[in-house]
């Protein structure tokens, strides 16, 4: 199913590199930028609001997380036409556009992909999708049905967006194309966001995401919430509606607000919602400019159906300040004269309660600073290791499982560790696979590391095994002995891929390898007479493959 790609990879290139200019949202001409206008999945919908700037000075978005669509009668179907159904009652006219991260099918069979298209087509702003390792499964239902191009992007108030395919690797073409792309847009003056499934293969893009003022890398593919900040680049990837791996189902939403970036998840029901859009959260400040000093405007944004009987702020709880509406837009503000108060960490706090009485809140930590001094902490770049943590007030919850920390010297990301450790145990500072551990120490959901791996490769499994059979949660797996044992996923069980895997990524016949907890370690010949404790299935990463 590769040709159809890259034909299409070959046509849309010629296209891309031709250096005409394309519209920005106030419909100049930006010269240089890819002349491929953005093609949401939904054309029929108000295609302009992606570049139609209503609300001042801000760009907003619904990221709905990775499908998993199987069948109509699941519940992440039903979950997905309900964000649909919210985003047209509630977010319409408060948001440019949709974000779909990849693994919008689960199997890539055509009927998934005809019950997304079904779902796309009642929604009112245009939806914008990228493939993750799912898709490619039947990527030629997904051309069809979706996104027919690998990679596009678009403008819209000062900022320019990137769209990328990378789960095929990342090709000369793309990259050549994403360097003319991202260069254009800084040499504009404007700054960039990158959707792309996976963070992991952000390091291939380094080069750009750094010099060409890359604000945000939004991408899916973990199942869990995560914001990251690395001094440079927040790196945000949002709960999966199939298959998640903590908490409730819901969508997240991120604002660009005069560079500042803003994140918030939204969990199934109850509006209105409201979001701090300016200054800038402290865990999320990229640029010393962002800290507070003198008089500045707090502004917010508020979704709902209803209008708003009352909007306020307070600075650590004090005095409530009336916000006023900013025109006929969503958009409310009040000025905060930051003299009044000490140099340093300050709570900001917006109420808002609508005409049917429902409230909303939104709370985060500004930095008050009268000289500006403010010091970015130098760290490295991208996600790995600058988790900003738990974060409730955002939806963070903090206790997903860690994932290995840096690469090592020439080795692959390690596996995650072996289970077997006591209910929020932490990390080891050295985890397998050749590598520190993460360095944020993050909670492990009660698995302890294991064993440190040689330096070229993670640390050799227990058992090898064969994947007989999948159904629903419940794995059959053929032993070395040829003996078959059925294991459930998600008790005693997990499944890696280098990040938290599910059973949807088994295949029939692939060979998996096995670990055991330290207390029931694996004789030589494992068999259905001693059922297996707490193992660890590890799908082996093949090349140019997530």
């Amino acid at each position: 199913m590769r040709k159809p790609k890259y034909i299409m990879l070959a046509l849309v290139t010629a296209a891309m590199l031709s250096g005409t200019a394309v519209a920005s949202a106030d419909g100049s001409q930006t010269p240089g930028i890819s002349t491929v206008s953005a093609v949401p999945v939904n054309p029929q919908s108000r295609v302009n609001a992606a570049t139609q700037i209503v609300n001042p000075g801000v760009v907003s978005w619904v990221h709905v997380g990775d499908l998993h669509i199987t069948t109509a009668d699941q519940q992440n179907y039903a979950d997905f036409k309900t964000i649909i159904a919210d985003t047209n009652r509630y977010l319409k006219n408060g948001i440019n556009f949709v974000y779909l991260p990849g693994d919008n099918a689960n199997d890539g069979t055509e009927n998934e992909y005809q019950l997304i298209k079904q779902a796309t087509d009642q929604l009112q702003d245009p939806a914008y999708a990228i493939a993750g390792e799912h898709d490619h499964k039947g990527f030629s239902f997904y051309s069809q049905y979706m996104e027919p191009v690998p990679y596009q992007s678009f403008t819209a108030g000062g900022y320019h967006f990137v769209l990328l395919d990378v789960m095929s690797g990342i090709s000369s073409e793309e990259k050549t194309w994403m360097t003319n792309d991202l260069d254009a847009a800084a040499k504009a003056g404007l700054k960039s966001v990158v959707f792309m499934h996976t963070y992991n293969l952000a390091s291939s893009l380094q080069d750009l995401i750094q010099k060409d003022n890359v604000i945000l890398v939004d991408t899916g593919h973990t199942h869990y919430n995560e914001v990251a900040n690395d001094g440079h680049t927040i790196y945000a990837a949002t709960r999966s509606t199939g298959q998640a791996t903590e908490g409730p189902v819901g969508f997240s939403i991120a604002n660009l607000d005069n560079g500042v970036v803003s994140w918030k998840f939204k969990q199934l029901g109850g509006f209105p919602f409201v979001m701090i859009t300016s200054p800038s959260d402290r865990q999320l400040i990229i640029d010393r400019s962002q800290v507070v000093k003198g008089t500045v405007s707090v502004r917010a944004k508020v979704w709902d159906d209803k209008s708003v009987a009352a909007a306020t702020m307070q600075i650590d709880g004090g005095t409530a300040v009336t916000l006023q509406r900013i025109g006929d837009t969503q958009m409310w503000n009040a000025q905060f004269d930051s003299t009044r108060v000490s140099d340093g960490d300050h709570t900001l706090t917006v109420n808002v309660t609508d005409a049917g009485g429902n409230t909303s809140n939104d709370t985060i930590t500004v930095t008050v600073s009268q000289t500006g001094s403010f010091q970015v902490a130098e760290r490295a770049f991208g996600q790995s290791g600058n988790s900003i943590g738990a974060y409730a007030e955002k939806g963070l919850l903090g206790n997903h499982i860690a994932a290995a920390g840096h690469p090592g010297n020439g080795g692959p990301s390690g596996q995650i560790a072996a289970n077997g450790g006591p209910a929020g145990k932490r990390e080891p500072k050295n985890g397998p696979g050749g590598q520190p551990g993460a360095p944020t120490g993050r909670a492990a959901m009660g698995q302890a590391g294991g064993p440190r791996g040689p330096k070229d490769r993670p640390g050799n499994p227990d058992q090898s095994a064969t994947v007989v059979s999948v159904q629903g949660n419940t794995v059959t797996i053929k032993l070395a002995d040829g003996t078959q044992q059925a294991v459930q996923v998600g008790t005693t069980t997990r499944i890696v891929r280098e990040e938290t895997a599910t059973v949807g990524d088994l295949k029939q016949g692939e060979t998996i390898n096995l670990r055991f907890a330290k207390a029931a370690a694996a004789p030589a010949q494992q068999s259905t007479a001693v059922p297996l404790v707490a193992v660890q299935i590890e799908i082996p990463v093949q090349s140019g493959t997530r």
